[in-house]
C-alpha cells in the first residue's frame, strides 16, 4: 500500500484515463490535438508568476482539468454549435450539471415541451424559479 502517491507516477495514469476521455468525444483528434487541449485547458496552481507562456517548471502545465478538455474536444468536432444567431445572444458552451435530490410532493408540477438550446432550458427554469419562490428540477430527455 502507498502512503504518497504523487509526481509523474500519479500523474500518468490521469492524464492517460483523460486522454481516453478526450477520444471518446471526439476520435478524430490527432495525438498533437490532444496533448494541445490538455495542456491549454489546464488549471494553473501555484503562484502566476511561476508560469512562463503557460509552463512551469514546478507544476508544468497545471492540474488537468478532465471537464475543460472533454468540453474543447466536443468543441473541436462541432466548432460552429453554440454560434449566436444574433449579437445579443450569449453563447452558452461546456459541460453542463444537474443534481437531483428527493423533494415532498407540493400538489403541483409542470410539463414542458421542446427546446432547440440549453440557454432557453435555463431561461425558463430561472423565471420559473423566480415565479414560483422555489427550485426548479429539469428533466433532460
Amino acid at each position: 500500500m502507498y502512503k504518497h502517491f504523487e509526481g509523474t507516477s500519479a500523474s500518468c495514469p490521469l492524464v492517460a484515463g483523460v486522454c481516453a476521455l478526450v477520444l471518446s468525444a471526439n476520435s478524430k483528434l490527432k495525438a498533437s490535438e490532444v496533448r494541445e487541449i490538455i495542456e491549454t485547458t489546464a488549471d494553473k496552481i501555484g503562484s502566476k508568476n511561476e508560469y512562463t507562456d503557460g509552463y512551469s517548471l514546478r507544476f508544468g502545465f497545471g492540474r488537468v482539468n478532465a471537464e475543460k478538455v472533454v468540453a474543447e474536444a466536443h468543441r473541436r468536432k462541432n466548432p460552429t454549435a453554440g454560434t449566436p444567431t444574433s449579437p445579443k445572444e450569449k453563447v452558452m458552451t461546456g459541460l453542463f450539471h444537474f443534481s437531483v435530490e428527493s423533494r415532498t410532493k407540493k400538489n403541483y408540477g409542470v410539463d414542458i415541451g421542446n427546446y432547440k438550446s440549453y440557454k432557453e432550458v435555463v431561461e425558463l427554469t430561472e423565471r420559473l424559479e423566480r415565479e414560483f419562490g422555489n427550485s426548479v428540477n429539469v428533466k433532460i430527455s
